[in-house]
């Protein structure tokens, strides 16, 4: 447990550094990468999915609605925003993977701010991350990976100061309460309470 709190307290040294992508980091979806995704089914929320390669991870494109949603199924829940081209997001892919083995019961809502789809397959499959993943509407967010999260954020309505950069944390208790949201590394004492970790 020590070890792995140790390498998210190191990963988000890194993390808590603003990321800023230039204008050619906004992607639209081609053809075939709208073939990897599917509208909103809370049914999915939290479930894994049956994945033998890379191709068959499917994406559910979720607004902030969808994703408020997912937190009222009586689950904690920790909604985390990420992208294939954030290097802090992919380096925390292998302890989400271990944290969604040791806590089963936690609904793990992992969400794409970008439609670089083959990459985030990759990334998920190598990971073995195969619980529904997500990647935000770019109707409800725009294109432009930068902004999304401020977006987000400001549909939660969320008190506490928007955290500029990623990956963006909401973690929710079982009654849907907001019980903490931050950019980078969850601290210590909030992984030490919501988390089992072995």
């Amino acid at each position: 447990m020590k070890i792995i709190l140790f390498l998210l307290a190191m990963i988000g040294l890194v993390s808590c550094i603003q990321v800023r992508v230039s204008e050619g980091g906004a992607r639209t979806l081609t053809g075939d990468d709208a073939q990897k995704l599917s509208t909103f089914h809370i049914a999915n929320a939290g479930k894994d999915i049956p994945v033998s390669k890379p191709e068959d991870i499917i994406f559910q494109e979720v607004n902030a609605d969808d994703l408020k949603a997912i937190t009222q199924l009586n689950k904690k829940t920790w909604i985390y925003v990420w992208g294939s081209w954030c290097t802090p997001c992919r380096q925390k892919l292998p302890v989400i993977a271990q944290i969604h083995r040791d806590n089963p019961d936690l609904n793990i809502v992992l969400a794409a701010d970008d439609y670089y789809i083959k990459s985030l397959q990759k990334l998920l499959f190598e990971n073995k991350l195969f619980m529904q993943p997500y990647i935000l509407d770019q109707k409800a967010f725009g294109v432009k990976v930068h902004e999304k999260e401020r977006k987000l954020w400001e549909a939660f309505q969320i008190e506490t100061p928007f955290a500029d950069g990623v990956p963006q944390n909401y973690i929710y208790d079982q009654n849907g309460r907001l019980i903490y949201y931050g950019s980078g590394s969850i601290p210590e004492n909030v992984m030490n309470t919501f988390f089992t970790v072995r």
